[in-house]
C-alpha cells in the first residue's frame, strides 16, 4: 500500500470514529468541515472513503432494513432512509461502484478538489485555426481522465503527432467536483465557468471549437452551448464518452443514500431530474441539434458489476450510429493507442472535418 493511501486510511478511520460520536442532523456539516482541514493531497480519497464505509455499515447491519436510521450505530454512521428488501442486492454493490467511480486521482492534488475552482489548461498552443477541449467527468481531472494507466499515453498525447490534428491547438477544462465537499458549483455554474474560461479571446481567436466530453462532461457542454449562440456558432462536433444523457443508476443510488451532491443529483434518470429532462428538451427544439453532430460512444463492460452509464441514455440526442466502445465507463476516456476505436472514429471525423475547414 502506497504511503499516500496509508495516510489517507488512517485519516478516514479518525474521522469515522468522530462522526459516529455525533448527532445523525450533523454528521453532513461535521465531514464537510472536517474535510476542508484535511491536507489537499489526501481530501478525494478520504471524501469517497468514508462515503463507501458508511455505505458498508449498512450493507453489513441487516436489522437497518426493519429499522430506524438511527438504531444502530456499531457498523457506522447512519445516513441512510429506512430501505426495502428489494434494494439490498443493489446496495450490496455501491461502496464497490462508489469508490471505483470517483476515486482514481487521489496521489497528485488536483482542481477536483479545490472548492468552486475551475481552470483552462493549453496543452498545446500552434496559433491553429481551430481547437479541441477535453472536458472531464464528475470526480475526475483534466489529466488522469485522459491517461491510460496501461502505457501511461494520454490522448491528447496521441493527437499531438497525428497529422490529422496539424491544425488543432489543445486545451483541457478542469473544474472543482467534490462528492460531500462545500464549494461544488452545480452543473449550470460549471458550464458558465467553461463558456467565461472561453469567451473573448479563445472564441475569436479560432476558427472551429471541438469538444470531447467524458460522462458529466457532456452535460457541462451541452448546457454551456445551449446558453452561449456565440460560442455554439463555432462548435461542429462534440464527443461525448459515456454521457448519460437520459441519467446514471449510479446517480439513482446515490440520491437514494442521501449523498448531496449538487452535480451528482442532476444526473438521475429522467422522472427524477427535472435538469436533464429540461436539457434534452432544449437541446432537441434548438438549432444545434442539427448545427452540431453529436458523436457518441457508449461503455460495453461494467465497472464492478453495474454498467455506470447504459447504452440507452450514452446514445440520447446523438448523430447517427454510436460507438461500442468495448470499455469500462472511465476506460472509455484512455485510448490505449491510435488503433483504439474510440479514437480511431473522432480522428476519422476530425479528417472528414478539415476538407470542410480549409474551405474557411
Amino acid at each position: 500500500m502506497s504511503e499516500s493511501l496509508s495516510e489517507a486510511e488512517r485519516i478516514s478511520r479518525a474521522l469515522l470514529l468522530e462522526l459516529q460520536a455525533i448527532q445523525e442532523d450533523q454528521v453532513l456539516e461535521h465531514f464537510q468541515k472536517r474535510i476542508s482541514e484535511i491536507p489537499e493531497q489526501y481530501r478525494p480519497l478520504v471524501d469517497s472513503l468514508v462515503a463507501a464505509t458508511i455505505v458498508y455499515g449498512h450493507k453489513t447491519n441487516r436489522n437497518t432494513l426493519n429499522s430506524s436510521p438511527a438504531s444502530d450505530r456499531s457498523v457506522g454512521v447512519s445516513i441512510l432512509p429506512s430501505i426495502s428488501k428489494r434494494h439490498l442486492a443493489i446496495f450490496l454493490l455501491i461502496p464497490i461502484v462508489i469508490t471505483a467511480l470517483l476515486v482514481g486521482h487521489f496521489q497528485h492534488p488536483t482542481i477536483a478538489s479545490e472548492p468552486g475552482k475551475s481552470d483552462l489548461r493549453r496543452v498545446k498552443s500552434d496559433s491553429s485555426k481551430n481547437l479541441i477541449v477535453f472536458v472531464h467527468g464528475i470526480r475526475d481531472d483534466g489529466n488522469q481522465t485522459w491517461t491510460n494507466e496501461t502505457n501511461s499515453t494520454s490522448w491528447l498525447e496521441l493527437i499531438e503527432d497525428d497529422i490529422r490534428f496539424t491544425d488543432f491547438d489543445l486545451a483541457t477544462y478542469h473544474y472543482s467536483s467534490m462528492l460531500f465537499q462545500n464549494g461544488n458549483l452545480s452543473i449550470s455554474n460549471v458550464a458558465d465557468q467553461l463558456a467565461f474560461r472561453l469567451d473573448g479571446e479563445l472564441v475569436d481567436g479560432y476558427n472551429r471549437i471541438v469538444f470531447v466530453a467524458h460522462s458529466m462532461g457532456g452535460i457541462v457542454v451541452r448546457n454551456m452551448l445551449l446558453k452561449n449562440e456565440r460560442i455554439a456558432r463555432k462548435v461542429p462536433l462534440v464527443y461525448f464518452l459515456a454521457t448519460p444523457t437520459a441519467g446514471s443508476d449510479v446517480a439513482n443510488l446515490a440520491k437514494i443514500l442521501g449523498i448531496k451532491s449538487r452535480q451528482l443529483r442532476a444526473l438521475t434518470s429522467f422522472g427524477q431530474s427535472n435538469f436533464l429532462q429540461d436539457q434534452s428538451s432544449a437541446w432537441r427544439a434548438s438549432r444545434l441539434s442539427s448545427n452540431i453532430h453529436s458523436l457518441c460512444a457508449f461503455e460495453n463492460l461494467q465497472t464492478h458489476g453495474i454498467m455506470v452509464v447504459d447504452q440507452a441514455s450514452a446514445e440520447s440526442l446523438c448523430t447517427g450510429r454510436t460507438i461500442p466502445s468495448g470499455q469500462t465507463h472511465s476506460g472509455i476516456a484512455k485510448p490505449f493507442s491510435r488503433n483504439s476505436i474510440v479514437y480511431k472514429v473522432f480522428a476519422d471525423h476530425i479528417a472528414a472535418l478539415n476538407s470542410t475547414i480549409q474551405d474557411d
